[in-house]
């Protein structure tokens, strides 16, 4: 007996193709119980990404077998490294949703794929071809587009140097972990990282890519990775003192407290209201489009709009922040204006790319061949940027 749950007519839907935000092994429990009362052959599912869970899961006697799918879609060597004992190197799921779910059944996407595993029904394309000529390929930025580009470059024989400006690798992808049920994403990112510096790639932190770094490594080719920065919100007291923005929150860089307006309702600010939950008295978001979470796929969407319910944080759509004062913001809906008092202003309205001129203006002057990638290209979903790093690093 396979143990599972969920529909297609209703929110039960999330636990169909279960999002990060449901635990891992969410099913098990229930598997044990039909097992004991039943005494039938039974196996467990859902989110089981990790051998020792899958061994715990046996070993406890809960299940006679379990069953992991999304988990060998994002590593199809899953099984082959348990067995080996190299289970560090399997590449895990974290149930992001975005190639498997959300881009397919929006037909974004003809077909699945991962955020994870970008080969995922390509495997014969997508099959690494070692270089008869290999070359020093400096990649800006230690985020999950830039490791990507590395490591799939060192395995092809070339020798990637990534120099990260901060002092940890992860970039954004890392940042996402900071929010509530997305711990995997941080370890994921952390462990891409490790998992770079294990095949040999060089890495230095704290080096931020300029041209006299450019001309002292003389690289054949360069990846711009440097991601991207939030947005400033342009409207009058923008830059009082109790205003901030969603990164610098998810960082931990400030503690806030009292009444929060959080000025963006896409994944974000939604995330930083949620964050910020056991922080602030109350919190607000406003959103100027007709509904928030709109950013988000149905499955993440559901997730997070019932915690939101449940922390008692309040939404306004069709509403737009339009002064910030000392104590309150002015909001314009429906052609009225009207003050919110609040304590703090968190801006989550968005990303924009880095700046990088000065390392396209080197490699256009030295005729050094440069890609840009991710969220330096546009800001948008993991799933876009760690396919665009793989494409780039197969072909050079």
């Amino acid at each position: 007996m396979d143990v599972s749950r969920g529909n297609f007519s209703s929110s039960g839907i999330i636990y169909e193709v279960p999002p990060i935000d449901l635990p891992r092994g969410f099913n098990v429990d229930n598997a044990a119980r039909i097992r004991k009362d039943t005494g039938m052959i039974t196996v467990a599912v859902g989110r089981i990404n990790d051998p020792a869970q899958a061994d715990e899961i046996l070993s406890s006697d809960k299940a006679d077998m379990v069953v992991i799918g999304r988990a060998q879609l994002a590593d199809p060597e899953f099984c082959n490294k348990a067995q080996a004992g190299k289970a560090e190197g399997i590449v895990r799921c974290v149930g992001c949703n975005q190639g498997c779910y959300d881009g397919f059944v929006s037909t974004e996407i003809p077909f699945i794929t991962c955020l994870r595993n970008p080969a995922l029904g390509r495997e014969i394309e997508y099959k690494l071809t070692t270089t008869e000529y290999p070359k020093k390929v400096l990649v800006a930025g230690g985020g999950i587009a830039g490791l990507e580009a590395a490591i799939i470059l060192k395995r092809r024989g070339h020798h990637p140097i990534v120099c990260e400006a901060s002092d940890a690798l992860g970039g954004q992808f890392a940042l996402a972990g900071e929010a509530p049920r997305k711990e995997e994403m941080k370890t994921a990112a952390l462990a891409m990282g490790e998992q770079a510096i294990r095949e040999g790639v060089d890495v230095k932190l704290g080096t931020p890519v300029t041209a006299s770094l450019i001309a002292e490594l003389q690289p054949d080719e360069v990846i711009i990775a440097v991601g991207s920065t939030p947005m400033e919100l342009k409207v009058p007291g923008s830059h009082l003192p109790l205003v901030t923005n969603s990164h610098d929150v998810l960082a931990g860089k400030l503690t806030i407290s009292g009444k929060v307006v959080v000025v963006g309702g896409g994944l974000v600010g939604l995330e930083v209201a949620e964050y910020l939950h056991d922080q602030a008295s109350e919190i607000t978001v406003v959103e100027m489009m007709d509904q928030v979470a709109k950013d988000l796929g149905q499955l993440r969407s559901i997730c997070v709009m019932e915690n939101l319910y449940a922390s008692g944080v309040k939404t306004l759509t069709d509403a737009k922040c339009v002064e910030i004062k000392d104590n309150a913001v002015v909001i314009e809906s429906k052609g009225q204006l009207q003050e919110y008092p609040c304590d703090s202003v968190v801006v989550a309205i968005g990303a924009k790319s880095r700046n990088f001129e000065n390392i396209n203006a080197f490699c256009r002057e030295h005729h050094i061949p440069c890609h840009v990638i991710g969220d330096a290209v546009q800001a948008r979903r993991a799933l876009n940027a760690v396919a665009e790093a793989n494409e780039i690093a197969r072909a050079i």
